[in-house]
């Protein structure tokens, strides 16, 4: 396995990239169009705070 990460310690670099994906989705413009196709369903705190972030900043 390329990290060794255990089931204990996977938590936090998983939320960062989900925060990461979102914040690039964003800049791109697709998060958007996510955020109507699924409604309330993309504002889930993890994606949603990666998004608010950069919907701030542009």
């Amino acid at each position: 396995y390329f990290f060794n990460f255990t089931e204990q310690s996977v938590g936090n670099p998983t939320v960062a990239t989900m925060v990461f994906i979102s914040m690039l989705l964003t800049g791109f413009g697709v998060y958007d169009r996510i955020g109507q196709f699924a409604g309330a369903g993309s504002a889930v705190p993890v994606t949603g705070f990666g998004n608010a972030v950069i919907s701030a900043a542009i």
